[in-house]
C-alpha cells in the first residue's frame, strides 16, 4: 500500500514539475511621445528585441497622432476641423464610428 502511494506520488510530481512553463523573461524600453514619456515592460519569452518592438510601437503611436492630435496640426483631426479635404485612416474611422454610438 505505501509503495503504491509512493509511487502515485512520485508520477504526480513528475507531471507537475514537467508542465511548468518556461520561466518568464522579461524586456523593457522606454520613450517620448505626444509631449510625454512612456515605459513598456513586455513577456520577452519569445526573445523580440527591444530596440525593434520600439519602433513597432513608436510607430502605432505615430500613426495615431497624425490620426487624432488636435495638438498636431498636420493630423487628420486637426485638418477636418480647418475644413480641409482629408481622407479618413482606421483611428479616426473607430473613434468616430464610437462616438456617434455613445452619442445616441
Amino acid at each position: 500500500m505505501i509503495n503504491k502511494l509512493l509511487s502515485i506520488l512520485l508520477v504526480l510530481v513528475l507531471i507537475t514539475s514537467s508542465c511548468k512553463d518556461k520561466k518568464a523573461s522579461f524586456a523593457s524600453f522606454a520613450g517620448f511621445i505626444q509631449g510625454t514619456t512612456y515605459s513598456i515592460v513586455y513577456d520577452n519569452r519569445k526573445n523580440r528585441s527591444p530596440d525593434e518592438m520600439k519602433l513597432k510601437v513608436e510607430k502605432i503611436l505615430h500613426d495615431f497622432d497624425m490620426s487624432l492630435s488636435v495638438y498636431n496640426d498636420s493630423s487628420i483631426i486637426s485638418r477636418l476641423n480647418r475644413n480641409e479635404d482629408v481622407t479618413p485612416d482606421s483611428f479616426f474611422t473607430e473613434v468616430f464610428r464610437k462616438s456617434v454610438a455613445i452619442s445616441k
